[in-house]
């Protein structure tokens, strides 16, 4: 069993307020103003806030529609995962279901480890091409998973509509007002920005959009590692 390649809670260098500024509009996306009848609707994998992730589908569906409805996570098998005897895109269904219009294709994800997987697993699922696709997430999660996302349906046109989860372990929404307010969600915000440099470096997700904000945060925190 190998471990995350990046933690999900590494340690946080000291940040000025210039840096958390900049990570928290790195990592928090703005939702879509109106987001139209979609052609896919595509939930990524959680392991946590299955009630928040169903209340903010609740109101997503009294605003739109899809043809296709694809939810994507399988069992974390990493030593730090939450353990489940499910797959989260089944968790995941069993919350959302009874807002689900009738006659809605669904299809269920169910091997996929991380979010490139959601997409790598997910969208083999799938016809192409998807012309428009609205993807669900967690509220912090939300510019990897865009960015990830162009790098598969780069050609698509791309809608968002996010939630802010609660950790058990802080009992607190996780949102983009207050988020730096915990040692933890601090953590995972950082971690985020790690990832989506570390994976658009090696060519995971596309960095044109954020590359000048990730310079920033380097130089703030003397951490510059793209050339």
């Amino acid at each position: 069993m190998e471990n995350r390649e990046i933690a999900k809670i590494p340690k946080v260098p000291p940040l000025t307020t210039k840096a958390v500024k900049l990570l928290g509009s790195l990592c928090f996306r703005k939702n879509s103003i109106k987001i139209p009848s979609v052609d896919c609707l595509l939930i990524f994998g959680t392991a946590v806030s299955f009630k928040e992730l169903a209340f903010s589908f609740e109101v997503l569906m009294k605003n739109t529609s899809a043809k296709k409805i694809l939810v994507t996570g399988g069992k974390e098998e990493y030593p730090d995962a939450r353990k489940h005897d499910l797959p989260e895109s089944e968790m995941i269904f069993a919350e959302i279901k009874d807002f689900i219009p009738k006659k809605t294709d669904v299809i269920l994800e169910k091997k996929s480890q991380n979010t490139y997987e959601n997409l790598l697993f997910g969208l083999e699922m799938l016809e192409r091409p998807i012309p428009s696709v609205c993807f669900v997430t967690k509220s912090f999660h939300s510019q990897r998973a865009y960015l990830t996302l162009k790098k598969f349906l780069g050609e698509s046109k791309i809608f968002q509509s996010t939630y802010d989860p609660i950790y058990p372990s802080v009992g607190k929404k996780f949102c983009e007002q207050d988020w730096f307010e915990h040692p933890e969600y601090l953590s995972r915000v950082w971690g985020e920005f790690l990832r989506i440099r570390q994976y658009g470096t090696r060519g995971d997700l596309p960095l044109d959009e954020v590359k000048e904000t990730i310079h920033e945060i380097e130089k703030e925190t003397n951490d510059e590692k793209i050339p």
